[in-house]
């Protein structure tokens, strides 16, 4: 939903000002919205902090739905839900990141009511970053930590182009990537299902830079503390390429490698979860 506009006269009068019934709605609908884009994932009764997390090409809010209870008390989760999965499965999954940005800024502005750490991996990370890029002053000061998780920067671009592989050559690329079990991929009508979807979705990847508001060079840098992570034995990203990310931010980005390949938020489930909750707890304080 894109943020309410109305007309002015020279005199500062409305021509559609908004009755007292729509003004009683406006907050519901705006609340409607903020969980159809950001579902929130488990109870938090007393909020002191939110964790928000941005989820890799072909993943869902679901992806980190199993963090929920394994946060410090106090921090409530959200996941960004994109268009054309999950419950929103009937809606056109978008291709650039131009075409979702007004959607998640209005989205995501009812959170923005207490301190929040990013979390993006993959795909997400460019999400979050364009995000923050353009929130206003007043809402970026509430944006405390933003992790960047096995994400090229956006400046480092891939030969590849996923989103026009034909279905024989996709399939061998999530394969590469790792972190979809097997009996899915051999899954044919649910890989037709699906395949499209992860095409919009290396699309906004792979447009990125293209379009009016894009950020794709570190002409502007961001001063929120920030994090790298990434897989040690990551096949399609390189430590090389993710420690790029620096050049986009003003402070030293804290550096952190693990154990396992380009999901390696699976294969070093405990040890992710050790080292996010160190950050969150930091925060808190």
């Amino acid at each position: 939903m894109a943020p309410f506009m109305f007309a002015v006269k020279d005199d500062s009068v409305s021509t559609n000002t908004p009755s007292a019934n729509q003004q009683q709605k406006m907050p519901q609908l705006q609340a409607a919205q903020c969980e159809l884009w950001f579902p929130r994932l488990g109870e938090c009764e007393a909020i002191d902090l939110r964790l928000i997390c941005f989820p890799f090409a072909g993943g869902s809010a679901a992806s980190f739905a199993s963090w929920g209870a394994q946060l410090p008390t106090g921090v409530e989760l959200r996941a960004l839900q994109l268009p054309g999965r999950s419950r929103r499965m009937r809606e056109p999954a978008r291709h650039r990141i131009d075409e979702l940005r007004g959607d998640i800024l209005a989205a995501i502005t009812p959170l923005l009511d207490r301190p929040c750490v990013l979390f993006g991996h993959s795909n997400g990370a460019l999400l979050a970053y364009d995000l923050i890029h353009h929130l206003s002053a007043t809402q970026r000061f509430w944006v405390r930590h933003f992790i960047v998780s096995a994400k090229p920067a956006p400046h480092v671009k891939s030969t590849l182009q996923r989103q026009h592989m034909n279905d024989a050559e996709l399939l061998a690329e999530l394969k590469r990537f790792g972190g979809t079990p097997p009996e899915l991929l051999a899954h044919e009508e649910l890989m037709a299902l699906m395949l499209p979807m992860l095409r919009a979705d290396f699309g906004l990847s792979e447009n990125y830079g293209q379009n009016a508001g894009d950020r794709a060079d570190h002409s502007t840098v961001l001063d929120c503390p920030a994090s790298l992570w990434w897989g040690n034995n990551d096949e399609c990203v390189s430590e090389d390429d993710v420690l790029a990310w620096q050049d986009y931010f003003s402070k030293p980005m804290q550096r952190q490698s693990f154990a396992g390949g380009h999901f390696y938020l699976q294969q070093s489930s405990q040890r992710v979860l050790s080292a996010l909750n160190q950050i969150l707890s930091q925060h808190l304080a």
